[in-house]
């Protein structure tokens, strides 16, 4: 894709399916280590950064937190707030295609207000805040509205070192 599509706003990276820590299938998914490994190798063996480097000096975990400057649009104009809501009817939050574009004012403020990492008393008391800037949102907000464990903790927790040496890599190749 790279090689096809040369622009530096081209993401590759994997999708990576979290569930539920209580599903029963969830002792079939990657560890966040795995996850961390595959996006080390991603880079190592390709060049391919496919997740943020720590450090780096963006404060939003991403756009599901953003109020409302970064939206997923679908096909007939509805507005998202994440990758992960496509499709979910219950999770528009608004259409390109209406005067008044955005709508769901509540959903908005769950996603503004309702999943803040800082009012997460296990991210409260979590040394990685605020540099992990809380993990994904989504996760959060799975836990919060709809009763799931998720783990929401960014994959460089537990190997700071580890992204540290590699962002190291990364400037020395850029550089």
């Amino acid at each position: 894709m790279k090689d096809r599509y040369k622009s530096d706003l081209l993401y590759v990276y994997p999708g990576i399916i979290v569930l539920d820590e209580k599903d029963k299938n969830a002792s079939m998914c990657l560890t966040r280590n795995n996850v961390t490994d595959i996006f080390f190798e991603l880079f190592r063996k390709y060049g391919i950064i496919s997740e943020r480097f720590y450090p780096d000096d963006i404060n939003v975990e991403c756009m599901a937190r953003s109020p409302y400057n970064n939206m997923l649009v679908g096909n007939d104009g509805e507005i998202y707030k994440c990758y992960e809501d496509l499709g979910n009817k219950e999770l528009i939050v608004g259409n390109i295609n209406n005067t008044e574009k955005w709508t769901n004012y509540a959903l908005i403020a769950k996603y503004a207000t309702g999943i803040d990492h800082y009012n997460d008393p296990i991210c409260r008391k979590c040394s990685y805040l605020p540099i992990c800037r809380g993990g994904c949102p989504i996760r959060r907000f799975e836990n919060v509205y709809a009763g799931k464990h998720n783990d929401c903790c960014t994959p460089f927790k537990g190997r700071i070192q580890d992204y540290v040496e590699l962002y190291s890599e990364i400037m020395k190749t850029n550089n």
